[in-house]
């Protein structure tokens, strides 16, 4: 996780806490100057989503004028809650969603980000416009018309994991758990 300080381009790496957990209020300590704050939602390594009472201090928290950056690449793989209501709230938020994971379009690069428009123009301004190729648009498209991928590619994925770790069970290899 890092925050970026808004005065110069530097990032501040703060550490997680020793729950790995997002520490937010060292991130903001750390960079109380900060135009953006970046998280996971699930975090790394433990997949649990950080939607708590901590994470909604961040929100509150920041100093005027910072955003909130959310990058929910891996929300599927767990039943976790969104952030989507902060942007629905009108707060400083920005999701961040892929179609790279549980969609299994790594290749195609496609992804997207949920803010307000002022929030959005924001990120263009900086950023430019990245046009995604058709296929990639295609593919994506495709893919939310289908009701049932989703939770199909959950099921499988849910599936081989379990498998997975049976395996190494079953093989001596000690798992740790988080």
């Amino acid at each position: 996780m890092f925050a970026a300080a808004a005065t110069e381009a530097r990032v501040v790496k703060v550490p997680l806490t020793k729950t790995y957990a997002h520490d937010v209020k060292a991130m903001i300590a750390a960079a109380p100057d900060a135009g953006l704050f970046y998280i996971c939602n699930p975090n790394n390594p433990r997949a649990r989503s950080r939607r708590t009472p901590i994470f909604e201090y961040l929100v509150e928290n920041t100093p005027k004028g910072s955003i909130v950056m959310v990058d929910e690449a891996y929300l599927h793989f767990c039943d976790a809650p969104s952030t989507l209501d902060f942007v629905k709230a009108g707060k400083d938020v920005v999701v961040l969603r892929t179609f790279s994971k549980t969609y299994g379009m790594a290749g195609l690069r496609c992804g997207f980000a949920i803010a307000r428009p002022d929030l959005i123009d924001k990120i263009t301004e900086r950023s430019g416009w990245n046009f995604m190729p058709i296929t990639a648009v295609a593919a994506a498209s495709a893919s939310l018309k289908d009701p049932s991928l989703l939770p199909e590619r959950k099921r499988i994925n849910a599936s081989v994991r379990q498998e997975t770790f049976e395996w190494l069970n079953s093989n001596g290899i000690l798992l740790h758990s988080f």
